[in-house]
């Protein structure tokens, strides 16, 4: 089903552990705009629909943010986001095969949750961080700059991108855009470069995305086969999916992980609203009708796992098990 804003808050945690993905509709919408959804400090992420190719979603132009990477403290914030999440993550089952999978984002909510999934099956996770490296499992990058350590991703078979700037970290002004923009943008492109510079590249590059890219559809269904919308996140989801471009042509399979809201209980939008409403400090916000497209954490990272260990698995693709309502 969709839910409205004010429906998100106030319901029960129950929404948070929902049963494993399921093909079927969803509704964003659009809430009241880019800023507004920017100030209310939506946390989302990217994920695949890897129960069908073309779920309809109807989108609002808010979130194209994900994991914040892009932390200047990486290890208090990854331990932080480790907090909460095991039921999130017992649903994930295990992948066919052992796999070296390096991470960018890995401090955020998703990126720190795909981590601790992938490392609880037995494979073997590279944390990239923009500080220097302190740990065996860890190695530097700047995005900004374009540096990668490439000695890092040699033997990864898998590389993904979740880094990228919150949106709701701060008010958009002319600066902060630029920095949600280039954190996506530039941090994307570097890892693509790199990943085809590799004697040895990797089977798949999965990179973040967001349905930002639709912009605000208003109660219109859309899929992944529809077009870009207008304004400031349809922009920049553009040019984070077009930044990929050289892992692609080097005949690496690349796929983008078009996500909304990722609610979970130990974060994200619904760590933020929950206890404002269990406090009773929660009211309807706007018309009622800013519908959001979510997933729960766990549903996210169980599509992950399988755009990571799915051969055929290409292209913009969108989780969503919710059903319209």
């Amino acid at each position: 089903m969709a839910w409205s804003v004010d429906q998100v808050a106030a319901s029960s945690a129950a929404s948070a552990d929902s049963s494993p993905a399921r093909a079927g509709r969803t509704r964003g919408a659009p809430g009241a705009g880019g800023r507004a959804d920017a100030a209310m400090g939506c946390s989302v992420g990217m994920g695949p629909s890897f129960t069908r190719a073309a779920h309809r979603s109807r989108h609002f132009p808010g979130p194209a943010g994900h994991d914040d990477g892009m932390d200047e403290h990486e290890d208090e914030t990854g331990a932080a986001a480790g907090l909460g999440f095991a039921e999130d993550e017992a649903a994930v089952r295990e992948g066919p095969a052992r796999r070296r999978v390096a991470i960018a984002g890995a401090s955020g909510l998703i990126g720190g949750a795909l981590a601790r999934s992938l490392r609880a099956d037995g494979h073997t996770v590279v944390r990239l961080v923009r500080r220097e490296a302190r740990a065996e499992d860890e190695a530097r990058w700047d995005p900004e700059r374009g540096d990668v350590d490439t000695a890092a991703l040699a033997g990864c078979d898998t590389v993904v991108n979740l880094a990228g700037a919150g949106i709701g970290d701060h008010r958009w002004t002319d600066a902060y855009k630029r920095t949600i923009r280039d954190s996506r943008v530039l941090g994307t492109a570097a890892l693509a470069d790199a990943v085809a510079s590799l004697d040895q590249r990797p089977e798949v590059f999965v990179c973040g995305s967001a349905i930002g890219y639709y912009g605000d559809t208003g109660e219109r269904a859309v899929d992944e086969s529809a077009g870009p919308g207008e304004g400031f996140l349809p922009d920049v989801c553009v040019e984070w999916e077009d930044a990929a471009g050289a892992a692609a042509e080097a005949g690496v399979r690349t796929v983008f992980a078009r996500t909304g809201l990722v609610v979970s209980r130990g974060g994200g939008a619904w760590g933020r609203l929950f206890p404002l409403f269990k406090a009773g400090l929660g009211g309807r916000i706007g018309n009622g009708r800013q519908y959001w497209s979510f997933i729960a954490l766990h549903d996210h990272i169980a599509a992950l796992r399988h755009l990571i260990d799915t051969s055929h698995a290409r292209r913009p693709l969108q989780p969503h098990g919710a059903r319209a309502r």
